[in-house]
């Protein structure tokens, strides 16, 4: 939940939102320092229904070559670059090392993981969800 347009989002935002027990889906990148994972946490005193889905989109790295514009959209900071192939491979490798440690915090902790990706529509990710990992009640 973000605090304002481009704000971070901080899921501690939510708690009073939420009733206890009731099931909470969490869909992000999560592609924050932390993980969101002081906010997972807080939502788990709430119940053992917690969802998280993080949205990936392995080819937001273009190929190497031309000069591109990074843009943070929590702060809105800007950075020009001009990526190689080999910078492609570390972001892929670093945002698979990112999601694996998401994905092994939330077993650990019995909150619900899955990725998804902008190309499959919501309706398929959410079944393939609840169909491996489980319904909210």
């Amino acid at each position: 939940m973000p605090l304002t347009s481009g704000g971070g989002s901080d899921l501690r935002a939510c708690i009073s939102h939420i009733k206890r027990r009731s099931p909470v889906f969490v869909i992000s990148d999560f592609l924050v320092e932390d993980g969101m994972r002081p906010g997972l946490d807080r939502l788990r005193l709430l119940g053992d229904r917690i969802h998280a889905l993080q949205v990936r989109a392995d080819n937001d790295f273009p190929d190497g070559g031309d000069e591109m514009t990074l843009m943070d959209v929590e702060n809105g900071e800007t950075l020009a670059v001009t990526p190689t192939e080999t910078d492609r491979k570390h972001f892929k490798l670093t945002l698979d090392a990112f999601s694996a440690s998401l994905e092994n915090y939330c077993h650990r902790r019995h909150i619900q993981f899955s990725h998804a990706t902008p190309d499959i529509p919501w309706k398929s990710v959410l079944t393939h969800h609840f169909h491996t990992r489980g319904r909210t009640s």
